[in-house]
């Protein structure tokens, strides 16, 4: 569990489904969500969602971009350096991609680029192997710090997770601030706990009591 301080952050992408993908940041305390600013009659059937968040400002989205999933995407000019920004967190994810057009060329390379690894290397092995009609949509997620990349820059923390038969695509992880517990936040691969939240589970004897009796009205 992470410490106090953290930010709960849940990316929820496609996968097998129709769902839209939306991020989940700042709970249990002033929680926001974050969703393409495009209007939903305008999106494509599948697409890739890529979006960076100010690192000093949890829930405030700085750039939004929606990159068609079919054919080969030509990618938006400022998309570069949008991600290799230090002040941002980046998130790319997927609504309802097929498995036939995962990333290729360079959009794959951009993306390994920004610390793609394993999760994506797999959906492009996939995407040339399975057989075609039993397997049809994929879901991906990237995330990681802003921040150039290459060279004599040192790689910065990144995390992805892919599926080819769950309905979505969901990352859990948190934001931590800084020792003096202020911004700018970086990404900690931990879960923020809400200890608030109040169940309904009975407990010592009162539990007993329930389960030795008789079944309970639904």
């Amino acid at each position: 569990m992470a410490n106090p301080k953290t930010l709960a952050f849940t990316i929820t992408g496609g996968g097998v489904s129709n769902i839209i993908p939306w991020i989940g940041i700042g709970y249990p305390v002033g929680g926001t969500t974050l969703t393409p600013e495009t209007t939903r009659a305008d999106l494509p059937p599948e697409f890739y969602w890529v979006c960076t968040l100010d690192a000093y400002r949890p829930g405030q989205m700085l750039t939004d971009f929606v990159i068609p999933g079919t054919g080969n995407p030509t990618l938006p000019a400022d998309l570069d350096a949008a991600m290799s920004d230090p002040g941002v967190i980046f998130v790319v994810t997927t609504k309802q991609l097929s498995l036939q057009n995962v990333p290729t060329g360079a959009w794959y390379d951009l993306l390994i680029k920004y610390g793609a690894g394993s999760e994506l290397q797999r959906l492009n092995q996939l995407s040339t192997t399975l057989k075609p009609g039993v397997f049809n949509n994929a879901g991906y997620v990237l995330t990681g710090q802003g921040g150039p990349r290459g060279g004599s820059n040192v790689p910065l923390p990144a995390y992805e997770l892919a599926t080819i038969t769950q309905a979505a695509t969901i990352l859990a992880m948190s934001w931590l601030p800084t020792a003096s517990g202020q911004p700018p936040y970086s990404l900690i691969d931990e879960f923020t706990v809400n200890t608030q939240i109040k169940t309904k589970r009975t407990t010592g004897s009162k539990a007993k009591a329930k389960k030795a009796g008789s079944k309970s009205k639904r």
